[in-house]
């Protein structure tokens, strides 16, 4: 399998963290986790989080992709935009926090 020298992995869940792991055993020079929402509410074991961590993955928090940038059928980089963690209603409905 060919793994680029950047690696960007998009969740928090435990799957996530494996797929950012193995990819630094395939090579990746820079292995990037983004996640929308804190470390605190991260689903993913404690554990493989800091394991990740010692491995240098870098767990980048409150952030959303919102675009991948692609060049000659391959991926060249993603745009992302910063979160805020919001309060949500009883209908479900989220509200910025202030």
């Amino acid at each position: 399998m060919e793994v680029g020298e950047k690696v960007a992995v998009i969740g928090g869940g435990d799957v996530a963290i494996d797929a950012a792991r193995m990819v630094v055993r395939l090579g990746a020079k820079e292995v990037h986790i983004v996640y929308r929402r804190t470390r605190e509410e991260m689903p993913a074991n404690v554990e493989e989080i800091e394991e990740a961590e010692d491995e240098k993955i870098r767990l980048m928090y409150l952030v959303a992709p919102i675009r991948i940038i692609t060049e000659n059928g391959r991926v060249k980089g993603m745009e992302c935009i910063r979160m805020e963690l919001g309060i949500t209603t009883s209908a479900g409905d989220v509200v910025p926090s202030r």
